[in-house]
């Protein structure tokens, strides 16, 4: 597979512009989805690449502080809920909710900072190991 980013760049500029045709198939469809995401997934490496290590030590610190942020926003168990457990009523009802609706709002947001912390530090650990 290429790693010139121009041609990476075409290619999914012609598969993105494929996506858009009515006329696929589902199965199409998925084939040129998979195809366009491989590319990105070696774009972005191919960017890694050229990184400091410093850099994407400094990101991946970034992304770590931006995710306890987010998490910090959830409610943790209170006392009742720790030492009773459940009785007539559920000590976790009101946490739950709110948590559920934080996470339905953080939810993207934690999904990429995630993808992004396996990349970099995949890579990072690849480039100390060499």
């Amino acid at each position: 597979m290429t790693t010139d980013p121009d041609a990476i760049l075409a290619e999914v500029r012609r598969l993105s512009h494929r996506l858009e045709s009515e006329d696929l198939t589902t199965k199409q469809r998925t084939q040129l989805e998979e195809r366009r995401d491989e590319l990105r997934a070696t774009a972005r490496q191919h960017a890694l690449t050229t990184r400091h290590p410093e850099a994407v030590d400094r990101q991946i610190e970034a992304l770590e502080q931006r995710h306890a942020k987010i998490m910090d926003q959830l409610i943790k168990p209170g006392s009742p809920e720790k030492h009773l457990g459940k009785t007539i009523q559920d000590p976790a009802a009101y946490r739950r909710n709110i948590n559920a609706e934080l996470e339905k709002r953080w939810g993207p947001e934690l999904d990429e900072i995630e993808r992004q912390l396996t990349e970099l530090r995949s890579y990072a650990s690849e480039e100390r190991e060499s």
